[in-house]
């Protein structure tokens, strides 16, 4: 099948905008079927993609936020997803190595409706006020805070720090948090940071650079294809940048539900890393 190639560029983002611009003269350079289509943010981006209808590969050029939402818009469609990692996505693109250079079906994870392809956490709501959405997504910035806050599991009843959903293996911050975690295994990674001493921190730190931190005594973690999670207190979970709020929080993957490209335009991705765009 010959697919059209549709690149949807983030203008806000100037890295995206110098990326457009390498893809454009690339796709020129080796004729083929595409079009680049330039949106103002990422609201309602979703909308934009089923109106473009099947049979295209379409790439996400920006921050996590655009992948989010062209994801969102591609789900249960006959389209593709490739990624051009820039910003905050070429974390998640980290996890796509393992993959094999072909169309791979992977899996997505959604909470309370609102699709994620990456991670989610859960922090106290009073934790977002004034905040811009780099510290939103900063696990680190949240655990020096310490701002501790009671869970309820099927499995049981936590105190925790921090909950991160991992379903690829980085956070938006470049932290590998799940060394386990795959795209296509049809679990998540659930990791719960307890509540900590001041003098603990540094350690916990210096684990999760290290990749050690897994096996801390400061994290409890599980694997799980779905459960609900459960708070006394209004929390924010940050989806893919998609900002929740609730006291009921409901995860469910959807285990190979996405056909994801990992082949195509591999040359015009090594370029724009080689011109230090991403």
């Amino acid at each position: 099948m010959n697919y059209k190639h549709i690149f949807i560029v983030d203008i806000s983002n100037k890295k995206a905008l110098r990326a457009s611009l390498i893809i454009d003269k690339y796709c020129k350079e080796i004729d083929v079927d595409y079009k680049i289509i330039y949106v103002p943010n990422s609201n309602q981006l979703n909308q934009t993609i089923k109106s473009l209808g099947d049979g295209n590969i379409i790439y996400s050029v920006g921050e996590i936020e655009t992948l989010r939402e062209i994801v969102t818009g591609i789900i249960g469609s006959q389209n593709i997803l490739n990624v051009i990692p820039i910003g905050s996505s070429k974390h998640f693109s980290k996890s796509l190595k393992s993959l094999p250079k072909c169309f791979n079906k992977i899996d997505l994870a959604s909470v309370n409706n609102e699709y994620f392809i990456n991670e989610a956490t859960l922090s106290l709501e009073s934790e977002i006020v004034d905040s811009n959405i780099k510290n939103r997504n900063s696990i680190l910035s949240k655990i020096f805070k310490q701002n501790n806050f009671e869970l309820e599991l099927d499995r049981g009843n936590y105190k925790v720090n921090l909950m991160a959903i991992c379903n690829g293996k980085y956070s938006s911050s470049n932290f590998k948090i799940s060394s386990t975690a795959d795209l296509s295994d049809g679990f998540l990674d659930v990791y719960m940071i307890k509540p900590l001493k001041t003098y603990q921190i540094p350690d916990l730190f210096l684990k999760l650079i290290c990749n050690r931190h897994e096996q801390s005594c400061y994290i409890d973690r599980f694997c799980s294809d779905g459960f609900e999670v459960r708070s006394k207190i209004p929390l924010i979970c940050n989806a893919d940048g998609k900002l929740i709020s609730s006291n009921i929080f409901n995860f469910k993957l959807l285990s190979r539900s996405l056909t994801i490209d990992n082949g195509d335009m591999i040359k015009v991705k090594q370029i724009i890393k080689k011109c230090k765009i991403q």
